[in-house]
């Protein structure tokens, strides 16, 4: 077998497999060229084939970010850590059971360990857990605030999107709801 390689070998190569592994070592040194220049690095992101940082931040943003069409919520009335958190909860990127089962680890059960009576997911655990609907509930009529009947954590921002009244009073319960998802998470 000859691709332009020189083999030296302690021993003769037998057939069967060893013969066959030669044969694909040798298919796939036949595009390899290797020459006495220094090596360098390539960069295939950018266009030029140089390191730039804004191509880099464009192409995580395209092959890894998720794509949502939920503006980013940034509320100055709460901690940058509390943002995150709801940055996070708003694209479904917190740690549920049915987030985590979802990406092969191995979870017990799914169930919501309170009631077990639903999976665990960012929804029920904000929203539909008895738990958590009596909280967000108690925050309405503490806050004066008539309320629906909430299935997802979007509902709840749409609705405080739409009250009526300044929009500190909006950004308030926004950082209101924010706190009570924290303690949710943090317990």
């Amino acid at each position: 077998m000859t691709s332009g390689w020189r083999w030296c070998w302690r021993r003769d190569i037998c057939g069967g497999e060893e013969r066959s592994q030669l044969g694909n070592l040798n298919i796939t040194l036949l595009d390899v060229n290797l020459t006495d220049n220094e090596d360098t690095w390539c960069w295939s992101i950018g266009s030029d084939g140089g390191f730039l940082v804004t191509e880099t931040r464009k192409w995580v943003g395209r092959k890894i970010l998720p794509i949502a069409n939920i503006s980013t919520r940034w509320n100055p009335l709460i901690p940058i850590k509390v943002n995150i958190l709801m940055w996070r909860t708003l694209l479904n990127r917190l740690s549920t059971r049915d987030n985590l089962d979802a990406r092969g680890i191995d979870v017990s059960c799914i169930m919501c360990p309170i009631g077990n009576l639903e999976d665990e997911d960012l929804n029920h655990l904000f929203v539909r857990c008895e738990v958590a609907a009596r909280m967000c509930n108690s925050v309405f009529i503490w806050l004066q605030v008539q309320f629906n009947s909430f299935v997802s954590i979007l509902q709840i921002f749409e609705q405080v999107d739409t009250m009526r009244g300044t929009s500190i009073k909006r950004r308030v319960i926004e950082a209101l709801f924010a706190r009570v998802f924290l303690f949710f998470i943090n317990g």
